[in-house]
């Protein structure tokens, strides 16, 4: 008998696992996705956070020339500046609002409507004050008259300052919010991974190895088969070697007893090396393979095969567990049986003629 293991034993994944599986790429294609939309997220920051930056000190230089100016406002309304420094400061200012950031933007744009108008209404008063310095007995008229004015540009260029800052937090709050969010959701996707992944590997090992066990399974039965179809053949071979041996006793003319104990010793080696006995004629011969233990009373097989002259049966036993007596040596039993039954027949036609006088021979012409 010759299994095919290798036809029962291929390792199919069954249908949960494929689930598993498909979980599995799932979850670390969601891994990837939020680690492309994470570093994605990074890099918008980065530009945003450059982008802030240069509109923000755009803003704070504004800040500066726009106090510079009013600064310089009051010093020309104290009499300290002539209506000249003015005019350079305002000259400076215009020339920041001017400048573009990396977004595309003048800082004019930059600082919005409020700002404007508040730059418009404080350049509307010092457009008509008197050149040169300014006479003492005008600073407080003019004074009363401009500092609404400077306030309120003041004011708009702090908030203009502000508001840029504030931004700037806005959106680096919302990139760490963002950020926790990804992290959050990336830890999820990878111990959920992790865990599918160890689970799926768990059940595949447990699968491998219970296909392992049942190969071994297989090679051992195999193997058991292997040996019973080694000793069959064994068996066969020495019944054919031991018959043919019967029949050579037989044809040199051995006596009957010497043929009965041969026939004796191949039943005990067809028959797994168990102990053969023979009796004919009042005779008997027991025979038992060296290194076997004594001889097991229980019979397991027993056959007559004739009558010897003294009236008594020929008999052929097998002894030992009749259990464990397969059926190949209960057949190889029943050939040594069937080939004594030959051998006695043969002999007694022998003997009667022998006994038979011998005829004179006559001859015809």
């Amino acid at each position: 008998m010759i299994l095919r293991p290798e036809s029962n034993l291929r390792l199919r994944l069954s249908r949960g696992q494929w689930s598993l599986g498909v979980l599995l790429l799932a979850l670390l294609g969601g891994l990837v996705a939020s680690s492309l939309a994470a570093q994605a997220d990074m890099r918008q920051h980065t530009d945003a956070f450059v982008r802030t930056e240069a509109s923000s000190t755009n803003a704070v230089y504004t800040m500066r020339d726009s106090l510079g100016y009013s600064l310089t406002v009051q010093r020309y309304l104290l009499g300290e500046v002539p209506h000249r420094e003015v005019q350079i400061a305002r000259a400076l200012l215009a020339q920041r609002l001017s400048v573009v950031d990396e977004t595309g933007a003048t800082g004019a744009t930059s600082a919005g409507p409020a700002y404007g108008d508040a730059l418009a209404r404080l350049d509307a008063v010092v457009l008509g004050l008197p050149p040169g310095t300014l006479a003492p007995a005008d600073r407080t008229v003019l004074s009363a008259r401009v500092q609404p004015a400077l306030q309120s540009l003041e004011e708009a260029a702090r908030r203009l300052v502000d508001q840029s800052w504030s931004v700037f937090r806005e959106q680096s709050r919302l990139y760490d919010e963002r950020l926790l969010r990804g992290r959050a959701i990336e830890l999820t996707l990878l111990f959920s991974s992790l865990a599918v992944g160890a689970l799926l590997l768990g059940w595949l090992a447990m699968g491998v190895r219970r296909q392992h066990r049942r190969a071994r399974a297989l090679l051992d039965r195999e193997q058991r088969e292997l040996v019973r179809t080694r000793e069959a053949y064994e068996r066969v071979s020495a019944l054919d070697r031991g018959q043919a041996g019967v029949l050579e006793l037989v044809v040199t003319g051995a006596d009957l007893w010497v043929i009965l104990s041969a026939i004796a010793s191949v039943a005990s080696q067809c028959t797994g090396g168990r102990s053969a006995r023979i009796t004919w004629g009042g005779l008997v011969s027991s025979h038992t393979p060296s290194g076997r233990p004594a001889v097991d009373e229980r019979v397991a097989w027993s056959g007559f095969f004739g009558t010897s002259p003294d009236g008594t049966p020929g008999e052929l036993v097998i002894h030992g567990d009749p259990t464990e007596l397969d059926e190949d040596a209960r057949q190889a039993a029943q050939r040594c049986h069937d080939l004594a039954r030959l051998v006695v027949a043969h002999d007694a036609s022998g003997r009667l003629t022998h006994s038979v006088p011998a005829r004179p021979a006559v001859w015809v012409r």
